[in-house]
């Protein structure tokens, strides 16, 4: 006979089913992102590319005999431009083709949009379960909440994409230290399996941290609108980071605590509250969303 699942493994279950859906639609967005850098950077017309080689061979030619420390070296800020700004003309024309720009910028922004609303509502419905509604489903509709998920959906999308401009500023000049002869199609092959790899563990990074931002955001509205009754544990029970460790540590603490405090706390934190409240609530007068 089946082992009868319980109420944290049930929960646990919706949120992952949820959670991989929202990766898929993320890993689309991102391969049409890149694919279309790449497109952009195979399309770069020969007479440009030459003249930026022959730009740069003349450049070379005339410093020839210096020496100083490679010019990405001593910066240590993770802004993309300062690194774009002592690049070759060929690495800035292959960094131009790829980067995300506003357009790109604004896409992944739609994107964390749609996922952080389906997490919101989702959360809503497990919280609703908790109180004894199971029939209750979260809503989102146009209004103050959905613009409060929007401005943080618009501000993770410039922080991801001013990272992964970062990254690949540091790509660029890995693939022109491998082979400084490299063409636009041998920089595209070599960039192709860069995106691959590094899409293969942020993608799943952005997608956990978005999520937990957006249920933890839903834990806190419900609780505010329906009551603050019972107490909440940080779930997983195991944690890499001191400020994790010391809420699990903690064990219990009133729901009021918990969603005053709410996760992601870092960088790959797995983490969220998991609500145990005192008793069941009016379901006709349940608040679940807007």
């Amino acid at each position: 006979m089946p082992k009868k699942l319980t109420r944290r493994e049930r929960d646990q279950r919706q949120r992952a089913r949820v959670n991989n859906e929202l990766l898929r639609h993320l890993q689309s967005t991102w391969s049409e992102l890149t694919g279309e850098g790449t497109a952009a950077l195979r399309a770069i017309p020969d007479e440009d590319w030459q003249a930026a080689r022959e730009q740069d061979q003349a450049e070379a030619e005339a410093a020839e005999g210096e020496i100083e420390a490679p010019w990405y070296l001593s910066l240590n800020q993770r802004e993309w431009q300062p690194l774009v700004d002592g690049m070759t003309r060929v690495q800035k024309l292959v960094h131009l083709a790829k980067r995300f720009a506003l357009d790109e910028t604004e896409r992944l922004r739609s994107e964390l949009l749609r996922d952080m609303r389906l997490a919101y509502q989702d959360e809503l419905t497990i919280q609703a379960s908790r109180v004894g509604c199971e029939h209750k489903r979260g809503q989102l509709s146009n209004g103050p909440i959905l613009s409060e998920i929007n401005a943080l959906a618009e501000e993770r999308a410039g922080q991801i994409a001013n990272t992964y401009n970062y990254d690949l500023s540091i790509a660029i000049q890995a693939v022109a230290d491998k082979n400084p002869r490299a063409n636009r199609h041998y920089y595209a092959r070599e960039l192709d399996a860069w995106d691959q790899a590094r899409s293969e563990w942020k993608n799943p990074q952005i997608n956990e941290h978005q999520s937990g931002e957006a249920r933890a955001l839903a834990q806190r509205h419900f609780y505010q609108h329906n009551g603050q009754l019972g107490y909440a544990i940080l779930i997983p029970r195991t944690a890499v980071c001191p400020i994790c460790q010391g809420w699990i540590d903690r064990g219990k603490v009133p729901i009021r605590v918990a969603i005053n405090n709410p996760p992601p706390y870092h960088p790959n934190c797995p983490h969220l509250w998991d609500m145990y409240p005192d008793k069941a609530i009016d379901c006709g007068t349940l608040w679940m969303g807007e």
